[in-house]
């Protein structure tokens, strides 16, 4: 075929356009692992990064639940894009793509196994621990770096669903949480599996790393448990010394075992490092603490061999190790990312551990048992681990200053509802004044903490009520619980008057519809007490309905004293006379 000048001209002119939207594949086109450097190339853990940016990746076409061929040496991987490696099953390995605080791709992309070591499972490099808890990486035989990679599309949104199903977000923010307890911001509890003995064995994030914004409250939980034997799965003594307050904390004064563990609960590391904490809670006598970073992961392994070993059952153990999800995410049991977390993280995690095939028909005593005896517990030492486990400790008391108070019991009860909070310093502080705010706040958590629509209040001093408060204040007001004062003003720092919190009250009763119309009539029949007169109008109603319903008592001499203030035990009390009237039958 011939080509007339005219044609060729064009056809080479296409050309060199075309051959200008191609760039050269210069060496600063390549991506590659460029080295060993602990925390620059290789972490702690077997995750493994790469010189490719965020931005990069995502100019490259790539985003958050795609899959993605990577090549690199002779291995072929089709792996999904992920913001972290908790978005995969226990086992399972990802591209991670980091997210930044606004929400978008950040940092450097690496590769990353949930719960195992991608450098070492792919040949890679090899880890090696010095004396002092330090680490360092060798490359693989035969393997030198720069290792080169590339990334090839393998599907778009091939990982989609699961990707849907695994996006859990959090805050650090105490306020974010005000339905939890402090303790339950620490991810803190007892373990009170069956076999566990009582207030023996509790779990949680870390008291002392101050990463979570949750230390604090975790220390102050430890004390007020009377912890004194710890398990830290995540730090060197070296690293623990390092943190701001450490020589402070509570934590600091107990007796610790730093195991400086990863999250490969495969690795033989992994397995000799719990042999040494669990030879540890052998030796020592005590109220046991584990603790990982979040009380997540590694401390979520650890308790639910604990679990098993002292005879839990199969539901008993998945129950537990969601609580954290709940705490951390709001994961509620019976939804569907409920079980689909628990399938892919702890059910898989403890059949892999044990060599079953499925979890919930195995001996789990039996298989618990044989795993610690398999990793280096004699039978001796077994047999010491379990009658530790088995004895009861103190009764858990959370907080340190209410063994006077005459609203012990309510505050306690109280408290297990979650319906109130302590203070940082492990202190409830059951004689300080309530404000109407603090209350409309507690009354809310009572009610489960709904979340309510976002709108302006129209209160003249809304700017005055605490951002802490707002949720609280909002749903009050929409579900006709708040109605402020004639002046427009609601008064959020205000003592609150014993009629206006009965009135909170009745009016909570009245919006749920617990009490049909032929129940109300007789709750609203006027109560003798001795100063009824003195009860303003607009109170009169639900200052009856309470009494009638023993939620209030009066103060002596058959007074209700409207006009009296509160303090947070009277408060607590009320409280959960009013959740056991309604919700416990």
């Amino acid at each position: 075929m011939k080509f007339s000048k005219k044609l060729l001209t064009m056809l080479l002119v296409l050309a060199m356009v075309f051959s200008l939207c191609i760039p050269a594949l210069a060496d600063n086109d390549k991506i590659t692992i460029g080295g060993l450097e602990n925390n620059t190339w290789m972490t702690k853990y077997g995750n493994v990064n790469t010189d490719c940016t965020a931005e990069k990746f995502s100019e490259m076409g790539f985003e958050w639940g795609d899959l993605v061929k990577v090549s690199f040496l002779d291995q072929e991987l089709v792996l999904p894009v992920v913001p972290t490696y908790s978005y995969v099953d226990s086992g399972k390995p990802a591209i991670i793509l980091g997210k930044g605080a606004d929400g978008s791709p950040d940092g450097y992309v690496s590769l990353a196994i949930n719960m195992g070591n991608f450098a070492e499972t792919y040949q890679l490099a090899q880890k090696h621990k010095n004396d002092d808890g330090s680490w360092y990486w060798t490359a693989w035989e035969g393997v030198s770096f720069p290792v080169e990679l590339k990334f090839v599309m393998a599907e778009e949104d091939g990982y989609r669903a699961e990707y849907i199903l695994h996006d859990l977000q959090r805050t650090n923010v105490r306020t974010d949480y005000l339905s939890l307890t402090d303790a339950e911001f620490a991810n803190f509890r007892n373990i009170g599996t069956t076999g566990m003995g009582e207030n023996i064995l509790f779990r949680g994030s870390s008291p002392i790393n101050p990463e979570l914004g949750r230390n604090t409250y975790a220390d102050a939980a430890l004390k007020n448990a009377g912890v004194t034997v710890i398990m830290n799965l995540a730090d060197s003594a070296v690293s623990a010394d390092a943190y701001p307050g450490y020589g402070d904390s509570y934590y600091h004064e107990q007796n610790v075992i730093f195991l400086n563990l990863g999250v490969d609960f495969q690795a033989e590391e992994f397995k000799t490092g719990l042999a040494h904490g669990l030879r540890y809670f052998a030796e020592h006598e005590g109220v046991y603490y584990v603790h990982c970073t979040e009380g997540k992961d590694r401390a979520g392994f650890v308790s639910a061999l604990l679990e098993c070993f002292m005879g839990a059952s199969y539901d008993e153990v998945v129950a537990d190790y969601m609580v954290t999800y709940k705490n951390y995410y709001g994961v509620e049991p019976g939804t569907d990312k409920y079980e689909a977390i628990a399938a892919s993280n702890i059910i898989k995690s403890l059949e892999k551990a044990f060599g079953v095939e499925d979890l919930k028909t195995a001996d789990l005593k039996a298989e618990a048992e044989e795993y610690i005896k398999e990793i280096g517990l004699s039978d001796d030492e077994i047999a010491a681990l379990r009658a530790n486990l088995g004895r009861s400790g103190e009764a858990f008391v959370p907080f340190s200053d209410i063994s006077e108070s005459g609203c012990r019991e309510y505050i306690l009860g109280a408290y297990d509802f979650g319906i109130v909070n302590g203070y940082a310093d492990g202190t409830f502080r059951p004689n300080a004044g309530v404000t109407r705010a603090q209350f409309i706040t507690m009354l809310y958590r009572m009610s489960g903490a709904p979340a309510p629509e976002k709108a302006a209040l129209d209160f003249s001093d809304a700017d005055s009520i605490a951002e802490p408060y707002l949720d609280a204040v909002n749903w009050g007001v929409q579900n006709g619980i708040i109605k402020g004062f004639a002046d427009d003003t609601f008064r959020p720092d205000q003592l609150i008057s014993r009629a206006q919190m009965a009135t909170f009250i009745a009016r909570f009763i009245q919006m749920s519809e617990i009490y049909d119309e032929a129940k109300m009539s007789e709750l609203v029949k006027p109560y003798d007490f001795a100063d009824s007169s003195d009860i303003a109008a607009p109170y009169a109603e639900s200052v009856n309905i309470i009494a009638n319903l023993k939620i209030m008592n009066g103060v002596g001499n058959n007074l209700f004293a409207p006009d009296g203030t509160a303090n947070r035990g009277m408060a607590a009390t009320v409280l959960l006379r009013a959740y056991q009237t309604l919700f416990i039958k």
